[in-house]
């Protein structure tokens, strides 16, 4: 508390100098200083130092001898011109509070808010405003260090707001922001309509089959604000799919979602909100297939059960047998590592024998859920199986990225593989 009242004493003390400054004639100041701001902001720094103390009170018999540093400051405010944007936000009828804050990356940028009300007339703004009693609506950045303002309308009229962020332009800055509105429990809040939907695709348009490409689709009303709490949809057309879709925007009017594709080719996905859509076209590039054909099945059989360890008890049970001139191998699997994840085959599709190592591949349920493969191999190490070993895979059909997958020396239990 006592640092920021120090600053607030500060601050006055330079309004102060700066309003003796204006009655006077500034001295010649170097182009070069009056433009940079790291020199303006080391000679306020010890303007403050060396002529203002604790209690805010200026030397300003000793000032008036030396006003160098004073002069390439405020010719630095004076030639730097002020940039700003403006946004938007519709309060509704029976509103008890309306919040705006404004996040950047860089204290020292010092940015502010002036928050104007359907009328026009300037509610409130940030500009210098160091008292610690009016927070939220009684700080700045400049008193704070702190890269975030924030202002408060108590019972704000109903109509559109609009806050003015602004800044002097010393650097690209980034600012993030957001609106909140409180109502009485009474009050019916209604959405506003969706105007628009823009899709963004990350990291670009243009992806390897089978690498996954990130969407965000932003949902905006007719005054451009984004719309939190609106329902969303996806749809697809063409190669590729959907892997998962957000349903909701959040606070900054946006959902996310993923696509991907097994194949080469295009891609068109949309999401809507209402009677509003956009679209984004991907284009997915094929890689041709260097792995080898699968090998045929391998007259023979395998079989066992037991548990591992990974970490903790996972317990399995399965069988594989193929013959000669068969279309197909049979068999069956069961697994449970205890933990959620229960696979159970569904089929049988290969059987491949190589010394004493079986492999079997097949299609699956997990957790009682279809869409999904499995390849388990398992090892004889001879009896009486405390050396045999168990490894399991399960891939989903339409999301390449799903893999579950675990493996161990057998705690228990025992394997056995046979060549006919």
């Amino acid at each position: 508390m006592n640092s920021i009242w120090v600053s607030l004493q500060r601050i006055f003390a330079i309004a102060s100098l700066l309003a003796l400054v204006a009655c006077t004639t500034l001295a010649p100041v170097p182009a070069g200083d009056a433009q940079d701001p790291a020199t303006a902001v080391a000679a306020y720094a010890r303007v403050l130092q060396r002529f203002v103390n604790e209690k805010g009170e200026v030397d300003f018999a000793t000032l008036r001898d030396d006003r160098t540093d004073l002069d390439r400051y405020v010719a630095f405010v004076a030639k730097t011109p002020a940039t700003s944007f403006t946004n938007a936000f519709t309060v509704q009828p029976g509103a008890i509070s309306l919040d705006v804050m404004a996040d950047w990356g860089t204290a020292a940028d010092d940015l502010d808010i002036d928050l104007y009300d359907p009328i026009g007339t300037h509610v409130h703004g940030t500009f210098f405003q160091c008292a610690p009693d009016a927070e939220p609506n009684g700080y700045s950045s400049f008193c704070t260090q702190v890269a975030n303002e924030r202002i408060t309308a108590v019972s704000p009229i109903p109509g559109t707001w609009h806050a003015v962020i602004s800044a002097l332009q010393s650097g690209p800055e980034t600012v993030k922001g957001a609106w909140s509105v409180a109502y009485a429990d009474t009050v019916v809040v209604q959405q506003p309509a969706a105007a628009s939907v823009s899709v963004v695709a990350s990291p670009a348009t243009i992806s390897v089959a089978g690498q996954a490409v990130k969407l965000v689709a932003t949902v905006r009303d007719a005054a451009g604000t984004p719309i939190p709490n609106a329902a969303m949809s996806w749809t697809s057309t063409g190669a590729g799919r959907i892997v998962f879709g957000e349903t909701i925007t959040h606070e900054d009017g946006s959902a996310k979602a993923s696509a991907n594709s097994t194949t080469g080719g295009t891609q068109t996905v949309m999401a809507t909100s209402g009677a509003a859509s956009g679209s984004v076209a991907l284009t997915w590039l094929g890689v041709p297939s260097t792995d080898p054909p699968p090998p045929n099945n391998t007259p023979g059989k395998v079989s066992g059960g037991g548990w591992i360890m990974n970490p903790g008890k996972q317990t399995f049970g399965f069988w594989a047998e193929y013959s000669a001139g068969a279309t197909a191998p049979g068999g069956e699997l069961s697994f449970d590592d205890h933990n959620g994840n229960k696979v159970k085959a569904t089929g049988v599709t290969q059987l491949t024998i190589s010394g004493n190592s079986a492999t079997v591949r097949g299609t699956a349920t997990l957790n009682n859920q279809a869409g999904y493969h499995f390849e388990t191999t398992a090892v004889d190490n001879g009896e009486p199986g405390r050396n045999d070993s168990f490894h399991l895979v399960v891939t989903n059909d339409t999301n390449p990225l799903f893999r579950y997958e675990t493996q161990g020396t057998l705690g228990g239990g025992n394997v056995q593989v046979a060549v006919y």
